[in-house]
């Protein structure tokens, strides 16, 4: 949510004086999840660190986004702040017109959107689609409290912060009207370093910033009341009521500055009390029950009642939704939507409450619709996430059993065809065994049992991946240039930076001093997946980075001329994620039967998108990688495995290999000369 101008008219007229210097430290904090996420991939992410560059248009670099998501909470825990995040969860049924259109807008930046387009001075973002799994990811690692509101969070957001009478952090100029401390994101002043990629805080234990109290805001247009600050908002407009809706009313009855209606609509409500200002504005649209029913709900939104439900022994945690609050879900879903909230089984509440599932789930199950998650690609073929069709029709199955297709709301508005799988209901998805699980998934994503063989040869933390490779290739069976740079990616990720230290940039990387605490010595080259990828050294490491720190980072070329980006190759890119968001989605169903993927070890899009343009056979791999032979022969006995693995069956290549396996053969590393 958000009141149309009005962060705008803040900012540019009195934020000096209805935002004031405040010393943030030594507090709790609610921190507005979808808002600050969004806020640090869009402007930290984006622009802030030279060696984080990101360009939206390749498709997200986790890694670095999940550093900074560290680096910021690391930053709270040494001010001695106690973060609570609250997230948002399914779309409110009077929203959803809006959001469409948001999302049009987006469709249409998308279709243009290169290197070049995007640096310009710009409104319309894109996401990264693994944005929220990172973010909640982390949150979760470090122990932070958090909880995923069933539909909009400001609500509640404002509710805990009112009940715990400490500050907000957020982006959301509700929190204008909201009687709340307020602390707007962009005021915060943070510092990067520059050579480790982490904020540079160094011992700091207090942050600066901005904080907004109501006082401060009335102070300024004296004779406004505090309950006219819901009037302002239902005037300007919201994101359940559009401004144009109420225009006619502020045309007519005020002196009314399009270009300037915020401080418009503040001198009429100065004029008269709150009472007086809803009375002419009710008597007016008297002949219009949806709007006036709309002026109502927005109204009722901003007055908070008593915080009764938000004591002490109900505090927000990860461990689940309270009674009570499912009882607020089920009378929220009955006043607002035509819907029998009894088709809702609790345990799914619950893990939706604690962000175990996705947003998109609430929407299957309440609207039977799936939003389209927007992504740079070719739109002169089929979409994106066409490629997931058939997943998306599995989960849809697994959460509702319905028999009317789910309808993908996208470029074009389109059915998902309905599943015909066997599959159990999602009552019962919790009593199966592991192996059942696992089953199920491999039939979901037409994959015979037989790659389990192959599976066995990995650690269980690259299953999700793997078997997205497998779904895609079976989808795309000629785009191998793709699945190296993926596979490079995450043995870098995973693997490489573990040895090094994260470096994103050639400049900072050669400032790097490496210090080699390894001796020259013979290595095991062995044939077991596993045993190799623990065999990778420090050296190795060190080698590898240098060949490859320049993928990393946009040439010259790529970022000045449009027609050098390869639109083809990004929406490969698309594709691929599309495949591994909805199989994640599908393993979170299933309870995790497979080990729950870190994203952030695994895709750097800008990395791959460049690895993907300049090699496009295994010959180019073996010279760029000549200087790190162990990460060579992981490279190449992953690439062997999964290659032997769409040919024939995987029983049959592992038997063929066994006896290979049982002898380690040995490998003199001749040591290459350190250079910085």
């Amino acid at each position: 949510m958000g009141v149309s101008g009005l962060t705008t008219f803040i900012e540019q007229n009195r934020s000096d004086n209805i935002l004031k210097d405040y010393i943030l430290q030594k507090t709790n904090l609610i921190i507005d999840g979808n808002s600050v996420m969004c806020f640090l991939y869009r402007q930290w992410h984006d622009s802030s660190m030279e060696e984080a560059s990101h360009f939206e248009c390749f498709g997200g670099n986790y890694d670095v986004f999940g550093k900074i998501i560290c680096d910021f909470f690391e930053l709270l825990a040494q001010c001695n702040i106690i973060p609570y995040v609250v997230f948002d969860g399914g779309y409110e049924h009077k929203k959803l017109e809006k959001i469409v259109s948001k999302r049009k807008v987006q469709e249409t930046y998308a279709s243009t959107l290169n290197p070049v387009s995007e640096k310009k001075e710009k409104t319309t973002f894109l996401f990264g689609l693994f944005m929220f799994q990172v973010f909640n990811d982390i949150i979760t690692e470090k122990g932070i409290k958090s909880e995923t509101c069933f539909f909009e969070g400001d609500i509640r957001i404002a509710n805990i912060a009112k009940e715990k009478n400490c500050p907000i952090l957020s982006y959301d100029s509700d929190y204008y009207i909201y009687a709340n401390l307020y602390i707007p994101f962009k005021s915060i002043h943070i510092k990067f370093k520059n050579l480790s990629s982490r904020l540079d805080f160094g011992l700091q234990t207090c942050i600066s910033c901005k904080c907004y109290k109501q006082e401060y805001f009335l102070e300024q247009f004296h004779g406004l009341q505090v309950k006219s600050l819901p009037i302002l908002a239902v005037l300007a407009g919201n994101d359940f009521i559009n401004h144009y809706e109420v225009k006619c009313f502020c045309q007519e009855n005020f002196k009314f500055n399009p270009k300037n209606k915020i401080e418009s609509i503040i001198n009429w409500l100065k004029s008269k009390n709150s009472k007086d200002a809803l009375r002419e504005i009710f008597y007016y649209f008297s002949g219009n029950e949806e709007i006036c029913n709309k002026i109502e709900a927005v109204i009722k939104i901003y007055n908070l009642p008593d915080s009764k439900n938000l004591n002490d022994s109900q505090p927000l945690s990860n461990t689940g939704a309270s009674t009570s609050a499912i009882n607020i879900i089920t009378e929220e879903l009955e006043n607002n939507i035509n819907f029998d909230s009894n088709n809702i089984h609790p345990e799914f509440l619950q893990k939706l409450k604690r962000g175990q599932y996705p947003r998109s789930f609430m929407n299957i199950i309440v609207h039977n619709k799936y939003f389209h998650l927007v992504q740079v690609e070719n739109y002169y073929g089929e979409h994106s996430h066409k490629i997931s069709f058939s997943i998306l029709s599995a989960i849809h199955k697994l959460l509702t059993n319905r028999e009317t297709p789910m309808t993908y709301i996208g470029p074009i508005d389109e059915n998902v065809p309905l599943c015909n799988i066997t599959l159990p209901i999602y009552e019962e998805i919790n009593a199966l065994d592991k192996s059942t699980k696992q089953k199920y998934i491999l039939n979901i994503l037409a994959i015979d049992n037989i790659f389990f063989d192959c599976l066995i040869r990995f650690s269980e933390t690259w299953h999700v991946f793997l078997l997205t490779v497998k779904y895609y290739l079976k989808k795309k069976s000629n785009n191998w240039p793709l699945i190296y740079s993926l596979i490079m990616c995450k043995l870098v990720l995973s693997y490489v930076d573990k040895k090094v230290g994260f470096f994103r940039s050639k400049s900072l990387f050669e400032q790097f001093k490496f210090i080699s605490d390894e001796q020259e010595t013979e290595f095991s080259k062995s044939n077991k997946i596993q045993s190799a990828l623990q065999n990778i050294t420090k050296n190795d490491s060190f080698q590898c980075l240098k060949s490859l720190i320049v993928y990393f980072e946009v040439d010259e070329k790529t970022k000045t001329n449009p027609a050098a980006f390869n639109r083809d190759v990004a929406h490969s890119i698309s594709e691929f994620q599309s495949c591994l968001l909805h199989i994640c989605d599908l393993n979170t169903l299933f309870d995790f039967t497979f080990c729950k993927l870190n994203v952030r070890e695994c895709l750097n899009c800008t990395f791959i998108y460049n690895l993907t343009t300049n090699y496009k056979d295994l010959s180019s791999y073996v010279k760029l990688l000549e200087n790190s032979p162990i990460i060579l022969h992981c490279f190449n006995l992953i690439v062997d495995t999964l290659k032997n693995s769409t040919v024939g069956t995987v029983q049959e290549i592992t038997s063929r290999k066994r006896g290979r396996e049982k002898n380690e053969e040995k490998l003199e590393i001749k040591r290459v000369k350190i250079s910085n």
